[in-house]
């Protein structure tokens, strides 16, 4: 699902077609990180690395994504955590 996210800050590029795309992902567990809690954290996808051919997809395809952590969105932006998510299928 995307959505014209309501930060007037994001500066870096437009998004991908003009959104850019939230993502909740299940929090890891604080005293075992390989095993998921129940909580979930929200990410903010603003950019791709690796969209090749991305809309006409025939078999196996990979994309990278470039994203900031949705609780830090309210910091400036050269202090906010980027993480990299790779979606294959």
């Amino acid at each position: 699902m995307s959505f014209e996210v309501p930060y007037g800050e994001l500066e870096v590029g437009l998004g991908w077609h003009g959104h850019y795309w939230r993502l909740e992902m299940p929090k890891p567990r604080a005293d075992e990180p390989s095993v998921m809690s129940h909580q979930t954290e929200a990410f903010i996808l603003f950019q791709h690395l690796s969209l090749s051919r991305g809309e006409v997809i025939l078999g196996r395809a990979t994309r990278i994504w470039k994203a900031w952590l949705e609780d830090e969105m309210n910091i400036p932006l050269s202090q906010r955590t980027v993480c990299f998510f790779l979606e294959a299928f």
